[in-house]
Formats: structure tokens, C-alpha cells, sequence
């Protein structure tokens, strides 16, 4: 939860994890799994660290013919194939 002040950060090359407040071994290790699993598309898009707060804000949500782009309050840009929503 955000007021719980709950963080991870990441370093992607090699994936590790950085630093972390307020999740468990358990929730670090899917998280860990997830960075791991999306690690490519991360450096595709130019970031070498990636950090995760417990439920970041969306300020927009857009849709384009092959993307689903959200915005957030922070000014980070979260895009995701819409292939990835029909597995």
C-alpha cells in the first residue's frame, strides 16, 4: 500500500535487487521474478534501474493500435503490448 511506504529497487544489469522497504521475502522474490521476466523490454526502453512502489498513481491510461500506455503521477511512462492481454 502507498501509505505503508512500501519500495524495491532494482538494478537490471545484471538484475538485483538495489534496496527495499516493507515487503517480504516472499513478495521480493515475485517481484525479482517479474523484473527478471521483463528485464529485456526494460532495457529496450533505456532504464538501467527499475523501482516498484506498492500501488503507483496512474494519471492517464491510453490505448493505440498495439500498446496500452499508462501515465503516472511521477512522470514515468508504463507501456505493455495489447498481445500481452490475450495470452
Amino acid at each position: 500500500m502507498q501509505e505503508d511506504n512500501r519500495l524495491a529497487k532494482f538494478w537490471l544489469q545484471p538484475v538485483n535487487l538495489a534496496s527495499s522497504i516493507g515487503f517480504n521475502a516472499k513478495e521480493l522474490n515475485q517481484l525479482l521474478g517479474l523484473v527478471r521476466e521483463h528485464e529485456a523490454l526494460f532495457l529496450e526502453l533505456g532504464m538501467t534501474s527499475l523501482t516498484l512502489n506498492a500501488e503507483p498513481i496512474a494519471q492517464s491510461v491510453e490505448t493505440s493500435d498495439s500498446d496500452l500506455v499508462v501515465r503516472l503521477t511521477d512522470g514515468r511512462v508504463l507501456s505493455a503490448p495489447l498481445a500481452w492481454s490475450l495470452v
